[in-house]
């Protein structure tokens, strides 16, 4: 069963598959039709997110590229649809046989089809960009570490492990869920490429189950007290990005990413964000407790907000190990998205002793449905949010009645 997605191209199309699938998206091309009318399918490939299969088919597009066709399939077809490439048959001497392939050798060839090397994740730290035809960043350093979790399988033939080999792996690791969860996702994956490569006929990740303390890995909002600490500390630069983070809500790499020319103080609000589609582009408010932070570091000669000396943006990577030292220092032990999440508390303590506008609040955060790039915000509704970001105050533990309707 398949739902097409209602978006055209001259060429191919992109589909959903129904089902259980872990890369439900597919980018195809119709080569052209059978002996009983039915159309002979190309795919470019399946993905986890709709919009890789858009970009490859879409790339496609742009640079038709030469095909190679299994042998079967270009004799199925008798009448050619007319696609710029040009379509060669795969030789026999190319079918590699892989159903002696160890752990380690499955795992080396999903990595080097699907995994992005370490120049291409440099790239998409510092650009925040997506490989085509890779997996994301987060996702992928996950996985990387899953596999040498695997380490005592590495040895064996995949095609010979069983449901209980991967099990007692998991079990016998301890850790946070998401450590636990990326090994699962880590084996649903290679028995994808696995079957994709006929090296196994069955796969057991799906089957897999998982253990772990539910305690562990909790975020934990920053104190009153920590707050106060880091205001004493202000003019370290780690120490205003906190401050800003604390008071916006942001996501670090969407600070990092701030540019210049999105930042309006004249109207105390910026544009941006990352991630996810409800977050990209969303009207960001500015309290006025940090303004004067924003206006130190803000220079329109830069394109970013926060510019080393060379001229180049601050990356994450940089940022992560003053961060690290930094709360060895204060003895405090948080992430930086606890900044994050400390925000989302503070609003949800707030809508507990007054009328906060949860709307106003989802649209600061990036919660709400729909993609925020195609809201129209009027003055009415900006001047809204910046009320509604004046409202975070960890110095205070009383209220006043607030009532706001956020248009």
């Amino acid at each position: 069963m398949e739902k097409t997605i209602n978006k055209k191209y001259k060429y191919g199309s992109v589909i959903h598959l129904v089902g259980n699938r872990l890369c439900p998206w597919v980018a195809r091309l119709t080569l052209g039709y059978n002996v009983n009318g039915y159309p002979v399918y190309h795919f470019l490939g399946s993905f986890e997110e709709e919009i890789d299969a858009h970009l490859t088919l879409r790339d496609y597009n742009n640079n038709p590229y030469e095909l190679f066709i299994d042998a079967k399939k270009y004799n199925s077809i008798i009448q050619f649809s007319k696609i710029p490439s040009k379509l060669t048959i795969k030789s026999k001497n190319e079918v590699i046989d892989r159903t002696n392939y160890t752990f380690k050798q499955v795992w080396d060839a999903f990595e080097k089809a699907y995994i992005p090397n370490k120049n291409e994740r440099r790239r998409m730290r510092e650009e925040h960009i997506k490989i085509k035809g890779k997996l994301g960043l987060s996702n992928s350093m996950g996985l990387i570490a899953a596999a040498k979790k695997f380490e005592p399988l590495w040895n064996e033939r995949y095609s010979s492990l069983k449901k209980d080999d991967f099990q007692d792996i998991i079990y016998a690791t301890e850790g946070k869920k998401t450590k636990i969860v990326d090994m699962r996702n880590l084996i649903c994956k290679m028995d994808d490429y696995a079957l994709e490569k006929d090296i196994i006929n069955k796969g057991y990740g799906t089957l897999l189950d998982l253990e772990y303390d539910e305690s562990e890995g909790e975020r934990v909002p920053f104190t009153y007290g920590e707050i106060n600490t880091l205001w004493e500390l202000e003019g370290n630069l780690i120490v205003d990005i906190l401050l800003i983070l604390l008071y916006t809500g942001m996501r670090i790499e969407e600070l990092l990413f701030m540019k210049t020319e999105n930042i309006h103080l004249v109207s105390n609000y910026m544009v941006g964000g990352l991630k996810t589609k409800n977050g990209i582009n969303r009207i960001i408010p500015i309290h006025s407790l940090i303004k004067h932070i924003i206006e130190k570091y803000y220079n329109e000669n830069n394109q970013f907000l926060f510019t080393l000396e060379n001229g180049k943006r601050l990356t994450y990577d940089k940022y992560r190990l003053q961060f690290k030292k930094l709360m060895e220092n204060l003895g405090f032990n948080h992430t930086t998205h606890e900044t994050r999440h400390t925000v989302e508390s503070e609003f949800n303590r707030l809508m507990d002793l007054k009328s906060v506008n949860k709307k106003c609040v989802d649209l600061i955060i990036g919660h709400v449905n729909g993609n925020a790039g195609e809201r129209v915000y009027t003055k009415k509704s900006i001047e809204e949010l910046i009320d509604t970001i004046e409202l975070l105050d960890y110095n205070k533990k009383t209220v006043t009645t607030y009532i706001k309707v956020c248009s």
